[in-house]
């Protein structure tokens, strides 16, 4: 029996109020309310589609009224109309050096990347495996994880980043003075991690001063700003730490900043502070801290053009976990 799109997103609002009210910014606990009470809930018109025809509706058509057609709205502005046989469970595995670069693709401008570039530094018996598990295009939210084993082919390899397997968006550039929305939430664990672990959890978030920059190639980026959210063992970010002053991220995150440079790019990197905190539950408008790295060479006219949100281990094994993940950019 196919189940109308409307009643679809009310069964999956009452089964995810909980989830919403605490961990996606742009619902207001107004919002909720307005949910509840049903005025989200009116149809624009008549819809007869299956439960995966919402896939393809434009991003210019006003699905339903109020807080919860907004989110809709915002959901699909970011990511796109999603592909047939999104996030479909495939594992993509590098083993006995093979299988470095693969994705499973959920929308236009959204995939799970399975990216181990580094992995020549690696003994042949490394291996590393990404799935996306769920991704719930009404809520916005995908589910990932990504497992691995890494052991540096000798010691000047400990340092040397082995991948870096990601939720990543790929979407029409933002100018930063132009931001309307950047919100994202992101809930991870760690599973199986060795003594050994050296690694970091992080967004990693491509500039440039060009509208038509779609990536990190090409040599058009300008800045590449990372947010390590955990540095496990030691693992530090390219360059030095600028000062002891710290930055305040909306919600309570505080980070030291980095100042270096990979492949001729500046790096603005973010690290907890103190370095061995985690924030395993994060959840913030990041729009004020664009204008806060301002103080550290980010301009306002830069473009957001690529963003990721991934793991990058330099050696030992673990499993990440992600439990939720959600970006609204626009």
């Amino acid at each position: 029996m196919l189940i109308p799109t409307f009643l679809r997103i009310a069964i999956s609002l009452a089964l995810f109020r909980p989830l919403l009210a605490q961990s996606i910014p742009s619902l207001s606990r107004r919002a909720l309310t307005e949910l509840e009470e049903g005025n989200a809930l009116t149809p624009t018109r008549r819809h007869r589609r299956s439960v995966d025809a919402s896939h393809r509706i434009s991003r210019r058509t006003p699905l339903l009224n109020g807080a919860l057609g907004n989110l809709l709205n915002d959901i699909l502005n970011t990511f796109g109309q999603g592909v047939p046989n999104g996030c479909s469970g495939k594992e993509m595995k590098y083993t006995e050096g093979q299988g470095s670069f693969d994705k499973d693709s959920i929308a236009q401008r959204f995939d799970i990347y399975h990216n181990a570039w580094g992995s020549q530094a690696a003994t042949p018996d490394s291996f590393q495996t990404t799935k996306c598990h769920r991704y719930d295009h009404i809520l916005g939210i995908t589910v990932w994880s990504t497992a691995y084993d890494w052991k540096p082919v000798d010691d000047s390899k400990k340092n040397q980043v082995k991948s870096y397997c990601n939720a990543g968006w790929a979407g029409t550039p933002v100018q930063i003075s132009a931001l309307k929305k950047f919100e994202t939430t992101w809930k991870w664990s760690y599973e199986d991690a060795s003594q050994d672990l050296v690694s970091d959890v992080s967004y990693d978030i491509f500039t440039s001063k060009s509208k038509d920059c779609s990536g990190q190639a090409g040599g058009c980026a300008t800045h590449e700003v990372m947010i390590w959210l955990s540095a496990r063992g030691g693992a530090l970010p390219a360059g030095s730490k600028v000062d002891d002053k710290t930055i305040t991220v909306e919600g309570g995150y505080t980070f030291s900043v980095y100042k270096g440079e990979v492949g001729g790019i500046p790096v603005i990197s973010l690290v907890p502070s103190p370095a061995d905190k985690e924030y395993t539950n994060f959840s913030a408008n990041l729009i004020p801290l664009m204008g806060d790295l301002a103080a550290y060479g980010l301009e306002a006219d830069e473009y957001i053009s690529t963003i990721g949100a991934g793991t990058e281990p330099f050696m030992g094994k673990a499993k990440l976990v992600t439990e939720q993940y959600s970006l609204l950019i626009n």
